[in-house]
């Protein structure tokens, strides 16, 4: 039969008979002890903790291996890390009454702070994970000011604000940094694609027809950066 380690792996076409065979075993432990399903509602509680990092999801479920048994542990992981409607509806299938309402109990309450800490698990602190983007249009100066938002897996969150020629300018300083990588296996596929799409509906906006044409002040060339 097929481990918790390949189905995580994604090597697994049929998740059924694993489920259910953890799922009775984690029954069983949930009659042996009638608190149980209260008292790993607090593990996790305690793990998540105030802020989620990078390191949280790891301590959960060394926590709940640890009361759980492994296999237990995993069912409660799998469940609650990803596409956490789809999996839960699979347990429902084929686990006992117990342990489906201990899945559910599980993610009404911190459903959303696992999958945050699975996101997070293993990656660099620093690393971003969202940006939120807030243009306007300053009708006194005349200019477009956009502030960007951009939270990290440590959980805090930088903002830049400046002018559109400021944020443009950013941009193409974060591209040059890219370019002294000088390594193309660096990058996937994916982002590669994504720049190129990008770059190409920057410059149909830019070359199309305008009322104005691009700013070239001097102003703006010795503005805030002046600029590296």
């Amino acid at each position: 039969m097929a481990d918790w380690a390949s189905l995580f792996a994604g090597q697994v076409s049929d998740p059924g008979p694993l489920i259910a065979q953890t799922a009775e075993m984690l029954d069983a432990f949930l009659l042996t002890r009638p608190q149980a399903d209260q008292e790993v509602l607090e593990i996790i509680g305690k793990r998540l903790g105030t802020e989620i990092g990078e390191r949280t999801l790891g301590d959960v479920r060394s926590a709940l291996a640890n009361y759980l048994g492994q296999d237990p542990a995993s069912l409660v992981a799998w469940v609650t890390s990803a596409d956490q409607a789809n999996r839960i509806a699979q347990v429902e299938a084929s686990a006992p009454p117990r342990v489906t309402a201990l899945l559910r109990a599980i993610l009404g309450l911190y459903g959303s702070e696992l999958a945050l800490a699975y996101t997070r698990w293993g990656e660099l602190p620093d690393d971003w994970i969202l940006i939120n983007r807030e243009i306007y249009h300053d009708l006194i100066n005349e200019r477009v000011l956009v502030k960007v938002r951009i939270d990290k897996n440590n959980g805090e969150q930088a903002v830049i604000q400046g002018p559109a020629y400021s944020i443009l300018e950013l941009a193409a300083n974060m591209v040059r940094t890219c370019n002294m990588v000088g390594r193309p296996d660096a990058f996937t596929r994916r982002t590669i694609d994504m720049l190129s799409n990008e770059f190409e509906q920057f410059l149909k906006l830019v070359r199309g027809p305008s009322d104005k044409p691009a700013r070239s002040s001097d102003a703006e060339a010795a503005g805030p950066s002046a600029r590296r």
